[in-house]
């Protein structure tokens, strides 16, 4: 769940889905990644974070405004999963490969041990 630091949503999220992440928006998000980047970087990386989620929230909105409704949840997170990994002609990255796959999953594991598993 992305939201702002408004006093008590956090936890009525956790309440009621107990496993939910709760993370901050992207305003949030880009601020709070400054704290680690070199201020000669800051706007570049601004650019870039805004840009990256902004396109991908824009490709949600056009796949779900297509279908109109969805008989259940699972209906449309597959449709979002879809969309989130389907391959891109004109980008640089086309084969949809994720560079450094194996350490990403690695990180996941070690994170969300319980609720991952690596498939063979």
């Amino acid at each position: 769940m992305c939201c702002d630091a408004l006093k008590g949503l956090p936890e009525a999220i956790r309440a009621t889905w107990p496993l939910a992440e709760v993370q901050l928006c992207v305003v949030h998000l880009v601020r709070s990644s400054l704290r680690y980047t070199s201020k000669k970087r800051w706007g570049q990386v601004c650019r870039e974070l805004p840009n990256a989620i902004e396109s991908l929230n824009a490709r949600f909105r056009r796949a779900v405004r297509h279908r109109g409704h969805f008989p259940n949840e699972q209906a449309a997170l597959k449709v979002l999963y879809v969309e989130a990994t389907e391959r891109r002609k004109n980008r640089s990255n086309s084969t949809g490969r994720v560079q450094g796959w194996k350490q990403i999953l690695n990180a996941l594991t070690i994170h969300y041990g319980d609720r991952i598993t690596a498939a063979a």
